[in-house]
């Protein structure tokens, strides 16, 4: 329902896929997780349930991930996928040891990685300081990605720096304009 208001109104639709990461089961990515122990059909299988789970999507990001990440072999399987149906590929880079984005590249699927969290914390402070990081990456990088969580302190905190970061000089962009 929400992917279709999203469609409706003209915004980009991304599929937030759950991923393994280090630590499962106990740390449990969701249902419809693409899991290490999966082999390349089941792998496939899930995603392509996952993908016809949420209409209108333009491209995928991971959700969590950590453990899969760092599979090339698992990576390559997915990313492939995911480039034959034309999508493209937000890496959120849940590890540093991430091969998502250089498996990408690698493939020629269009791909891109976050710049930062803007609500790891749950201090409102915290927020508008990693807002304010975003605006500074942008501008001294040309374009930064910030993957945030529906929270109303989240909301908030973004309609309340909305007009600075429009002072800056800086657009507020789908992401499919600023994936490579």
């Amino acid at each position: 329902a929400i992917a279709l208001e999203a469609h409706q109104r003209g915004k980009e639709v991304i599929l937030h896929l759950p991923m393994e990461p280090h630590g499962y089961p106990k740390i449990e990515p969701g249902e419809g997780a693409l899991l290490q122990e999966m082999e390349e059909e089941k792998l496939l299988r899930q995603l392509s349930k996952d993908i016809e789970a949420i209409p209108y999507i333009k491209g995928v990001s991971n959700h969590m991930g950590s453990r899969l990440m760092e599979d090339p072999e698992k990576m390559r399987v997915i990313l492939s996928e995911l480039k034959r149906r034309g999508l493209f590929f937000l890496d959120s880079r849940t590890t540093p040891q991430t091969v998502g984005l250089q498996t990408a590249k690698s493939l020629g699927l269009e791909a891109m990685e976050r710049s930062l969290f803007l609500d790891n914390s749950p201090n409102k402070e915290d927020v508008r300081k990693q807002i304010g990081q975003l605006i500074h990456l942008s501008l001294s990088k040309g374009k930064a990605i910030g993957i945030g969580h529906p929270l109303s302190l989240t909301i908030k905190s973004l309609k309340e720096m909305i007009p600075k970061i429009q002072e800056k000089g800086i657009d507020i962009v789908p992401l499919s304009s600023l994936i490579e």
